[in-house]
């Protein structure tokens, strides 16, 4: 009987333990996932944390490059009216109303009358002017003025300076120019497009100059590149290569 007794109390105390050690393993893989998920709702958070921060990173980007292009675009307009202005007051019979005489030929008015003053025994003529609506001859404007189509197109690049778009593109172009300038806008960057936002051109006679904004790069950096051409009556062309990738592009377009 004793021994009876003594085999119940040892089978009861190795159930015991049996319990005792199945409780602890229960609680201690509860323990591992309660930290596993713990875990994982950090690191999404710490994600998402640092996509929210690149966003608003590149929304500024983008918001600080349109700004400057279309400052830019404001101060190519500007440009290209005093230069419209300048050469039609150099015509034979022009005629500038007074007191709005562009400061870089009044400049250029007092020294030659400063210079013929200076002349020992020179006399001072003076000549009548007649004004433009008197010959009845207008002011023609910038010869490269009117509507333009083609394409803005790069060769593939290597990935540099946090760039990217480095992938080659081609941008169907229409542009109108007044007064020699004029630009393309993007309603939005796209990778196709090597993430353009404008496209300026700008004509000074036979002289062409190209500028491309862009967006681009993990943090949304902006950039711009330049090409340089010449307008050959139909035609307006520029080619170059783009710093940091230095890809080659080209600008081509026709009168439309």
């Amino acid at each position: 009987e004793t021994a009876a007794r003594n085999k119940v109390d040892v089978e009861a105390e190795a159930r015991r333990q049996a319990e005792a050690v199945a409780e602890l393993e229960q609680a201690r893989a509860a323990r591992l996932k309660a930290e596993e998920d713990l875990a994982r709702l950090k690191a999404d958070l710490a994600r998402r944390q640092a996509e929210a921060g690149q966003r608003e990173q590149a929304d500024a980007a983008l918001r600080r490059a349109a700004e400057e292009a279309a400052q830019r675009k404001a101060e190519d307009e500007a440009a290209g009216l005093r230069r419209a202005e300048e050469d039609a007051l150099r015509k034979p019979g022009a005629e500038p109303p007074a007191g709005h005489r562009p400061a870089a030929l009044a400049q250029t008015d007092e020294q030659k009358k400063a210079e013929d003053e200076s002349k020992p025994g020179a006399v001072a003529v003076l000549v009548p002017r007649q004004s433009a609506s008197s010959t009845g001859a207008a002011v023609p404007a910038t010869s490269a003025d009117g509507s333009w189509q083609g394409t803005y197109s790069c060769e593939a690049g290597s990935h540099a300076n946090g760039i990217q778009g480095q992938r080659p593109f081609s941008i169907e172009l229409k542009v109108r120019l007044a007064n020699g300038a004029g630009s393309w806008l993007s309603p939005a960057p796209k990778d196709d497009q090597g993430m353009t936002l404008e496209i300026g051109i700008s004509v000074d006679g036979r002289a062409v100059s190209v500028t491309r904004s862009f967006v681009g790069g993990e943090t949304g950096a902006s950039g711009r590149s330049t090409l340089s051409g010449q307008y050959r009556g139909n035609g307006i062309e520029a080619t170059g290569k783009e710093p940091g990738s230095q890809r080659q592009c080209l600008l081509a377009l026709k009168r439309s």
